[in-house]
């Protein structure tokens, strides 16, 4: 559908009763030292949910990763191929491989025996070692191209390639520059597989497998250690469980400007592509132009007006895509932030390039936020507003993609003081979206907000906003901590009493 107003027009894409794609999923595991204990066991636990997911139709790679890298062979274990030795990383006599001269198993089709030898090898799987990153990023890209290449007459179906990668550190093979920039100089001129990144407990470098994931036309997403890690990891993969279509090209007329990614590898079931430009008084007829499980398809939207304010919509995507080039980008970022911002202040919203003005009464100076922070010497109670909309991508799953607020003047006087909720979501505008009546949706549950509770006695935690050891407390009773999102948040949260929502706040 096409919606236009105003001589702008967003072009919302989500097909419905086609049949998902075979997919070829390389599991890429952090087997190294540090995910010994929980960590390994939650990590089986999760493997056996997933592998219970697959379509008859798929097939899959089983990699492991700590100082080598091993592909499984599921028919003979004792066969599997290590990389960049052909052997166990214990037997250090043998010369490294060359990647193209090692003979590594296929990939196996999704059956019920194959799940099976996968749930007995995930059984085996035991923590030890380094963080070998790019080598086993590598292997998985590689074991892509494989199946690539067949033999001449071998009419077997062709599979949308997908790399799952998890993680809980840092690598020790090559900086995380040169990760990001290798793989994806690999990926783009051989492979074209998207990367979904996991990174798992504290500690883990999650800018990185951000840019990297970002970079292979996937995203990343943390998960969190105290909750239930195999249901998390089980929502994420039925997000990109069934892709629908490949190779997914947006054309316009050559009149149509300004427009927003046109081009995307990949589109999945249950999610929604959006598209945005401008087109002045033309009715533009796009179509959409992609690959399907019968091959290649040609698709034409309904085009209507509508009273929606689509050129905020527009802006909204711009301004979105723009702060992902500035993630993505190694160099010359500012040109990216500028337009941003640029685009930020006319439209009026909130974003990590702009914030919240506070404005007195009858008063037409603005004041910054950093000059009104509480406890500077003001009567006035502000908070910074630096937030950055939920990393959902311009792929949007389950819903149409949502609106950033307008950026508000907030007029308080300097004699009645703010309500003690108002407060809080000033500091925390995200708490919005994760607070019902009284309840806050946490990593581990929900618990109470507790705006009318004090707690006098002082719970030590390990890690608080300035990665240092502070206390649990209440979020009213810290609002100066620098949390600027949900996944900030969850981070530093902690439980008091059982009962109430807490954060881990600087001593």
């Amino acid at each position: 559908e096409v919606l236009i107003q105003d001589g702008y027009f967003v072009h919302f894409f989500a097909p419905s009763d086609l049949k998902p794609l075979p997919k070829q999923v390389v599991f890429v595991l952090d087997t190294s030292g540090s995910m010994w204990g929980d960590k390994i066991k939650q990590l089986r636990e999760a493997m056996n949910n997933i592998l219970d997911q697959l379509n008859e139709h798929d097939s899959f790679n089983l990699v492991e990763f700590n100082s080598f890298t091993k592909v499984w062979n599921l028919d003979n274990p004792d066969e599997s191929v290590w990389y960049p030795r052909t052997l166990s990383y214990s037997f250090h006599s043998e010369q490294p491989k060359d990647l193209e001269t090692i003979e590594f198993p296929r990939a196996h089709p999704a059956n019920s025996g194959y799940i099976q030898k996968a749930k007995l090898a995930i059984a085996k799987l035991e923590a030890g070692g380094s963080t070998g990153i790019y080598g086993a990023l590598k292997v998985g890209l590689h074991l892509v191209q494989l199946e690539k290449i067949r033999p001449p007459g071998d009419k077997d179906v062709k599979r949308q390639p997908i790399i799952i990668f998890l993680t809980d550190g840092d690598p020790t093979d090559l900086s995380t520059s040169d990760i990001t920039t290798k793989i994806t100089e690999y990926n783009s001129k051989s492979c074209k597989a998207p990367i979904f990144a996991l990174s798992f407990g504290a500690g883990v470098d999650m800018e990185f497998l951000q840019k990297l994931s970002l970079r292979n036309s996937g995203f990343s997403k943390h998960i969190y250690e105290a909750a239930d890690a195999s249901l998390q990891l089980q929502e994420f993969y039925k997000h990109i469980s069934s892709p629908l279509l490949s190779n997914v090209t947006f054309k316009y007329e050559p009149s149509i400007t300004s427009l927003t990614i046109t081009q995307f590898p990949i589109h999945f079931g249950g999610s929604e592509i959006v598209v945005a430009g401008f087109c002045g008084t033309q009715i533009p007829t796009p179509v959409v132009d992609c690959t399907g499980r019968i091959g290649r398809i040609i698709l034409k939207p309904v085009v209507t007006t509508t009273v929606s304010n689509t050129e905020r919509l527009w802006a909204y995507l711009t301004i979105k895509q723009l702060l992902d080039k500035e993630d993505t980008s190694e160099n010359g970022t500012e040109n990216f932030r500028k337009e941003a911002l640029d685009l930020a202040l006319k439209h009026k919203f909130v974003t990590p390039v702009s914030s919240l003005i506070v404005v007195k009464p009858n008063d037409t100076k603005a004041i910054d936020t950093e000059e009104a922070e509480i406890g500077n010497g003001s009567d006035l109670l502000a908070a910074s507003v630096l937030v950055r909309p939920i990393k959902i991508g311009t792929t949007i799953f389950g819903k149409s993609p949502p609106y950033l607020r307008p950026r508000p003047s907030v007029h308080l006087t300097t004699r009645t003081p703010m309500p003690m909720l108002q407060t809080v979501l000033n500091a925390f505008p995200w708490l919005s979206n994760i607070l019902t009546s009284d309840l806050v949706r946490g990593p581990t549950g929900s618990y109470k907000l507790g705006l009318n509770e004090t707690i006098p006695e002082v719970v030590p935690c390990p890690k608080a906003t300035n990665d240092l050891e502070g206390h649990c407390t209440l979020l009213h009773d810290c609002v100066q901590a620098a949390l600027p999102t949900i996944t900030d948040y969850y981070n530093h949260f902690c439980v008091l009493r059982n009962e109430f929502a807490g954060v881990c706040c600087p001593n």
